[in-house]
Parts: structure tokens; sequence; C-alpha cells
């Protein structure tokens, strides 16, 4: 019986750290600091591991009347644990494919800008398109 007081003061501890994971997460998802969701991405995936690990060993000691309770209550943890580590992944995928939006959209713009301060771009010419017209005769109707 010491061994399952041992495993689930392990798991508890275990599921403090995943909360207080969760919650810095949620914290830091507008920012723009990728190598932050990056750190919180291995941090989650970690201790899930190993509170994954602490779960299979106390499940084997757990009694049958338990279990369902227990069971519950992992799977509470793990849908929480899985839900942000989905939410901090693409994040880090939305940041790694438009690094700049996030930064300058949220920066206010000058007011003192003018054209001219900005840097140039480079302008793309598209195809122009040829519209037929309509004089107004039915049978003349243009066809698409």
């Amino acid at each position: 019986m010491n061994r399952v007081r041992a495993l689930k003061e392990k798991r508890a501890v275990r599921r403090q750290m995943n909360t207080r994971l969760i919650n810095e997460a949620k914290a830091v998802m507008e920012s723009a600091d990728s190598a932050k969701i990056s750190s919180l991405i291995e941090r989650l995936q970690g201790n899930n591991a190993d509170l994954d690990k602490v779960n299979a060993e106390l499940e084997e000691l757990i009694p049958e009347d338990e279990f369902t309770t227990e069971f519950e209550a992992v799977l509470t943890y793990q849908d929480a644990a899985l839900e942000m580590l989905g939410q901090l992944k693409a994040r880090e995928w939305q940041l790694r494919q438009n690094p700049c939006s996030t930064t300058t959209q949220s920066l206010p713009a000058r007011p003192s800008q003018t054209p001219e301060d900005r840097t140039p771009r480079k302008a793309i010419k598209l195809p122009t398109l040829q519209l037929q017209t309509f004089d107004g005769q039915l049978c003349r109707w243009p066809s698409f």
C-alpha cells in the first residue's frame, strides 16, 4: 500500500506541474516569442510522458472499484494537456509561416509616416482580363 501512496503523490506533483505549464502557456499564446512557445511544448511533452509512466504503474495497483474514477481523472488531465499542446504547436507553426505579421499588426502606425517614408515594394503586374461587352441585344448575350 505504501507504493500506491508514493505513486499517487508523484502523480499529484506531475499534475500540478501540468496545470502550471498549461496556465503559463495560456499567458504566452498571444505573444510572438517562438522560443518560449517551443520551450513550453518540450516541457509539457516531457511532463506528460512522465505522467503517463506514473499512471501506467499506478493502473496495475489500483483496486477495481476505484478504477473508473481514476481513469476519468487521467483522461481529464491528458485532454487538457493535449489541447494546449495542439494550440501551442498551431501557434508555433503560425509564427514560422508569418513571423513579422504578429508583431507589426499590434504596433500602431506613426502618424507622421508618409508614403515616401515607406520602403518600396516590388510591384507585381497582373495579366489584363478582356471582358466581353454587352450591346443590349439578346441574341448577342455573352457566354461564360
